[in-house]
């Protein structure tokens, strides 16, 4: 992760539930400012289940690179599957 963050991981047989929050409001201005959150995860992962705001950013050398779009302070919850 680039920055501190909260993440909780459960397995669901050969998938994971991958939830990732920002607590950091980044307000400006009162206004809360969504903010690019990037973690590597080891092993090649592709999102089966995902809000808008997941993504996959890329995947090399056996890691996956998530990104994810925080704002608000919401968490953000994604069912992650093993790539093929």
């Amino acid at each position: 992760m680039d920055r501190p963050s909260l993440l909780m991981l459960e397995p669901d047989g050969d998938a994971l539930w991958l939830t990732v929050c920002d607590p950091d409001l980044n307000l400006e201005e009162y206004a809360s400012v969504p903010r690019a959150l990037r973690l590597e995860l080891r092993g090649a992962w592709t999102l089966a289940e995902a809000p808008e705001e997941m993504r996959v950013a890329g995947r090399a050398d056996g890691v996956t690179v998530l990104e994810v779009t925080c704002h608000d302070g919401v968490s953000f919850a994604a069912r992650l599957v093993p790539a093929e």
